[in-house]
């Protein structure tokens, strides 16, 4: 039986531009799978939609968000594993399936 073994290291970043991001600048390894999460933005009672006006937030929203934002980043995580290249749009794809479905 093959199994696969990583380990995910979550740090808090509030200053990133984005609710998550994946560290690609060093070689893979178990010490470099570095997910940051921008708890502040994550947690935001009110984000702002493209056109300025406020989006309000619920704890499910918040809930939601975070994993979605997890789910896209370890795509990250598993395309550098794998050394694949990295494909945003895919990841992106699976994300919006995924957050369609828990709304059905």
């Amino acid at each position: 039986m093959n199994t696969l073994n990583l380990t995910l290291r979550l740090e808090r970043d509030d200053t990133i531009p984005a609710f998550g991001g994946f560290l690609r600048c060093e070689q893979p390894s178990a010490d470099n799978n570095v997910i940051l999460i921008n708890v502040q933005a994550v947690m935001a009672p009110v984000m702002q939609y493209e056109d300025g006006s406020p989006a309000p937030m619920s704890r499910e929203d918040r809930k939601r968000t975070l994993i979605t934002t997890l789910m896209h980043e370890f795509g990250h995580v598993l395309e550098s594993h794998f050394k694949l290249p990295v494909n945003e749009d895919a990841i992106e794809q699976a994300c919006e399936q995924w957050e369609a479905a828990y709304k059905l």
